[in-house]
């Protein structure tokens, strides 16, 4: 921790002496890092209950570490680049507006999930910061940071490879992927992974009807060929395998169908058109406000409206 804490002494005196680094953007690194009487972050389990069998979920509070400033420095960098990649999605309501505009044809068209497997801990540290390094440099998406794209790597470099974290009275290191718990690591994914994808539209594009994805989940429509059923199981199976052809990350691209539960919703094809309703797991506990809780009357109201309006949405 304490040659951690100099390194991060030598970033921080480097990019400002070279003017990379402005006031503002010192002061968001330097925020809770250097100050702080515990520099660790904290590791816990809890458990994922809606799973068969009960799965543990690895948690680790970055929140006062000596690199959380760091961290929400490059989450500010990162997550406008990632809101501008093409399968980027993030809430259910502008999915349904999306997916309410395409025309369906149920003799060729499917629907079909794909889920990454463990993807923060599954992504090449090395692998991604290869691949970063081309990117942020050459692709209009990162326009705005080609003059910091040294800088940015750098910093990721720094905290992807330095995840130092306390689980009682133990004291431990991440050795591999994406380092868990750090505020970027959702946006960091997500870039990581549409950096494949621009090769994936590219070549099945004729096949990707529709291809959004909200960070280790994916849903699609897949346009099959008419009346040429084995071109379509060769190219169906080609693109499960590019899927799986970058880096070490692996996805489980489920069979495809006319119905899915994707996020908090069920999507169907009906005739010529998509529906959707709200999809709840059979072990949702239903946690919502009780009606005598201390809250004041308008979070009371606003959680009923809100919820009306979702449905309605939805």
């Amino acid at each position: 921790m304490s040659q951690l804490e100099s390194t991060l002494q030598e970033f921080l005196s480097t990019y400002t002496e070279n003017n990379t680094l402005d006031e503002d953007d010192l002061k968001c690194l330097a925020r809770h890092a250097l100050t702080s009487s515990d520099h660790f972050s904290h590791f816990c389990i809890t458990a994922k209950i809606h799973k068969r069998p009960w799965k543990p979920r690895p948690i680790v509070s970055y929140c006062g570490s000596l690199l959380y400033g760091l961290g929400k420095w490059l989450d500010k960098q990162l997550q406008p680049i990632a809101r501008q990649t093409a399968a980027y999605t993030s809430i259910s309501f502008e999915l349904c507006t999306s997916l309410r505009k395409l025309k369906i044809d149920p003799s060729t068209d499917a629907l079909f999930t794909a889920d990454a497997k463990s993807m923060y801990t599954n992504i090449d540290a090395a692998h991604a910061l290869s691949v970063f390094r081309h990117f942020f440099s050459t692709h209009e998406l990162c326009h705005s940071i080609w003059s910091e794209s040294d800088m940015i790597l750098d910093a990721l470099s720094l905290l992807m490879n330095n995840n130092l974290f306390q689980f009682g009275d133990t004291y431990w290191k991440q050795l591999d992927g994406t380092a868990m718990g750090a505020p970027p690591a959702p946006a960091y994914a997500t870039i990581y992974f549409a950096i494949h994808e621009i090769h994936i539209q590219n070549q099945f594009g004729n096949s990707l009807l529709f291809y959004r994805r909200y960070i280790d989940d994916a849903f699609a429509i897949w346009r099959s060929p008419a009346n040429n059923p084995a071109a379509d199981t060769t190219n169906w199976h080609q693109f499960k395998q590019a899927m799986n052809a970058f880096g070490s990350l692996t996805w489980e691209v489920e069979d495809r169908s006319n119905s899915v539960n994707f996020m908090d919703l069920t999507i169907s094809i009906d005739n010529s058109r998509l529906t959707t309703k709200i999809f709840e797991k059979p072990q949702n506990l239903y946690l919502y406000l009780p009606f005598t809780s201390c809250h004041t009357p308008g979070v009371l109201k606003g959680t009923i409206i809100g919820m009306i309006y979702r449905h309605y949405a939805l």
